[in-house]
């Protein structure tokens, strides 16, 4: 029997968690016997390794509203022209710019997209419920995101399937043993350290994280590593860092191909996000044995910190879930003035103090992040995902 086809469409494979669950998601499905295809609009400064076919769309984003337009339709002729090339069996998007051509593409190939963050929603989920209908399935992250689209929205329940992400924990652990350079190991054995991941976009709430940042720095030796780059926020960050006081205190490392062995080295990751899909750095920080704090954003951190899941719960005090602290979520008004302090900051800044100054409570909290990491294993995320391409609905 011939292998089905699928072809997995999202603008670029440079950075973020939605371009590695697609290039994971490439191999998995590629080893699993299935003809991969993936579909970008731009293959320049590829991040992530990838099995399969690569297509290059060549339909770079527009500058203004004109262009924007014309460069949609070209996709969408450009996609329908490949799934009538390839006769492609399926077709899985991921992000809203990839979702809405798949969507408007012709052809009879089976169209599956995916919703991959809480701003996602917010932004485009009104647009997102009237297309549930007219497509094979729509795929969340998360329980909380799907009860938001049925029962905020009115979505059709069965067309919308919770897929969590994929994470090969043996290959996160195995990078984790790596050593790292001299400089940042010294700067973690002196310090106390939190570290974080992530580019330097506004869901991330990167200056909340400084305010928490300078109050902790106040009581205790603590350190701030950030790993990541780019996104619109990046110059005004480092700014922050630079006027806080206690600049020395806070390194920032850029992009790393391997962030686990940093991660694993340090005391506490630290997830400020005010909007997740799902918290993929959270989960791979828990996989290196790393204990974690997260805002109770919408959605996923508490998902993974809570065996008690609840759609309408919310902390507004640091809670101590079974795998992980969860502290109040952050507001969405960027400020950068580090004289303006929220009670969440001042809330946060409370948490890490208390984890950070506790060897016990940390030490418990690692060995549980660790075993709650292995639950998000990328065979259960095959097994599922193959369930959706293969269904009938």
């Amino acid at each position: 029997m011939e292998s089905k086809k699928i072809g997995l469409l999202i603008p670029n494979l440079q950075s973020g968690g939605a371009e590695r669950v697609l290039s994971t998601t490439s191999n998995l499905l590629s080893q699993a016997g299935y003809d991969v295809h993936l579909l970008l609009y731009d293959t320049a400064d590829i991040s992530y390794g990838y099995t399969g076919k690569l297509i290059d769309l060549k339909s770079k984003a527009g500058t203004n509203t004109i262009s924007k337009i014309l460069i949609r339709l070209m996709r969408i002729i450009k996609l329908s022209y490949y799934k009538y090339k390839y006769n492609f069996d399926t077709v899985i998007s991921f992000l809203y710019a990839a979702n809405v051509v798949n969507y408007y593409s012709i052809g009879r190939t089976n169209k599956v997209l995916a919703c991959r963050g809480y701003s996602d929603y917010v932004q485009n989920g009104k647009m997102y419920s009237k297309m549930i209908n007219n497509i094979h399935s729509f795929i969340v992250q998360t329980e909380r995101m799907k009860n938001d689209f049925t029962i905020d929205l009115n979505a059709k329940a069965s067309k919308i399937n919770v897929l969590y992400n994929p994470f090969d924990v043996e290959y996160f652990q195995e990078k984790s043993k790596e050593e790292i350079e001299k400089y940042v190991q010294y700067f973690i054995n002196t310090h106390k350290t939190i570290c974080t991941v992530g580019s330097f976009k506004k869901d991330k709430g990167y200056w909340h994280l400084i305010k928490a940042f300078i109050m902790v720095r106040q009581s205790i030796k603590a350190g701030l590593i950030f790993i990541g780059c780019k996104g619109e926020m990046e110059n005004e960050i480092r700014q922050m860092a630079e006027t806080c006081g206690f600049k020395n205190d806070i390194l920032f490392l850029g992009y790393k191909e391997n962030p686990f062995k940093y991660i694993s080295k340090c005391n506490l990751y630290v997830c400020s996000s005010i909007y997740e899909g799902f918290p993929n750095a959270l989960v791979e920080a828990m996989a290196c044995g790393t204990a974690v704090l997260s805002t109770d954003c919408k959605t996923g951190p508490r998902e993974v910190l809570s065996d008690n899941y609840s759609n309408d719960q919310t902390t507004e005090e640091i809670t101590f879930e079974k795998y992980g602290i969860l502290v109040p979520n952050f507001n969405d008004e960027v400020d950068f003035n580090i004289h303006n302090i929220q009670n969440e900051e001042v809330l946060m800044s409370e948490g890490i103090i208390k984890i950070l100054s506790d060897n016990e409570l940390r030490n418990m909290y690692s060995i549980k992040a660790k075993k709650r990491a292995e639950q998000f294993g990328i065979k259960k995320y095959l097994s599922e995902l193959i369930k959706i391409i293969d269904s009938n609905s």
